[in-house]
């Protein structure tokens, strides 16, 4: 996932993948995330936070946090992300696709189980 200013966009994505458990695959976002949808789909032009650019170029670029250098440089992406928005990163959408086989197998076990629990399939 994109890093972000907080790093949290990482942590808010999770695949899990246990052939013990009832589904076995998740992939989501927790309701913490609210701008996941932003950063999945896309956004148009706006103005972000001041303080949220400032820390993402200070991570981004190795400057000091509050520095004028941090300032400016993160003056400068939200001047590009007024202009012009920003990309879509599809990250759960990517999580999906790449377990897809694996998370049908697991479903398809789970189910056959719940089948023969109940005593049907016999």
């Amino acid at each position: 996932t994109p890093e972000g200013a907080t790093g949290k966009a990482g942590q808010m994505v999770v695949t899990d993948l246990d052939p013990a458990g009832p589904v076995g695959h998740v992939g989501y976002a927790e309701p913490a995330a609210g701008y996941m949808p932003f950063v999945e789909d896309r956004t148009r032009p706006h103005w972000p936070p001041r303080a949220a650019m400032e820390l993402y170029a200070a991570r981004k670029f190795g400057y000091p946090a509050g520095s004028p250098e941090a300032k400016s440089a993160g003056y400068l992406i939200a001047r590009k992300i007024s202009r012009v928005g920003t990309p879509a990163q599809h990250v759960v959408e990517k999580v999906a696709n790449e377990n897809r086989v694996a998370a049908q197998k697991l479903m398809a076990r789970a189910a056959i189980g719940v089948f023969r629990s109940i005593g049907a399939g016999k």
